[in-house]
């Protein structure tokens, strides 16, 4: 039987090998990290180039992701850093069903890309209206640490923003082959 702790470590690690497939298949070689005290779950980078994205990965089955505090601090913020949420739903249990468009779209992972700055002002606003809707309820300033969170609606803009990743990786090989061209 999957205890909920089970459920969630198998949803991360199939987040982490459902972004680097999307990755790989866009020609950018994904190199998925392990352990408990990893500082990023990918590496994003081509044999041929220089730059090399750090990637890290958040996967749900639910309307929101759990992200940590990580987020607020604008310090954790760099060029090469990205932020992929992946919304996976439960697996499509009736085996005997006929599958049509609409059932598989259903079950389809979606994907949602951003800089790892984009992330910190969602999170850093998200946490300022919590801070707000708190003191409004309660009369004082909240002071304890909160689990930050994020929602499809938060960030359903940057859906399938693969490009951002893409332009990183590969401008340093367009800048390169521009240079070879003067």
């Amino acid at each position: 039987m999957k205890t909920p702790q089970r459920r969630k470590e198998c949803l991360h690690m199939a987040g982490e090998y459902l972004v680097a497939g999307e990755l790989n298949n866009r020609s950018i070689q994904a190199s998925i990290t392990f352990g408990k005290s990893k500082s990023t779950d990918i590496y994003a980078f081509v044999p041929s180039g220089h730059s090399i994205a750090r990637v890290e990965v958040k996967c749900t089955d639910k309307n929101k992701w759990l992200i940590g505090t990580k987020l607020l601090d604008k310090s954790n913020c760099a060029d090469n850093c990205f932020w992929v949420f992946v919304y996976l739903p439960k697996p499509h249990e009736n085996e005997h069903e006929v599958m049509t468009d609409q059932s598989r779209g259903k079950i389809c992972p979606r994907y949602f890309i951003l800089t790892s700055l984009e992330a910190h002002e969602i999170a850093n606003d998200n946490y300022k209206q919590y801070r707000q809707k708190y003191f409004k309820r309660h009369g004082k300033e909240f002071s304890e640490e909160g689990v930050e969170s994020m929602t499809q609606r938060d960030i359903s803009m940057y859906e399938n923003e693969w490009h951002k990743i893409s332009y990183f990786i590969f401008r340093q090989r367009m800048s390169e082959r521009l240079n070879r061209k003067r």
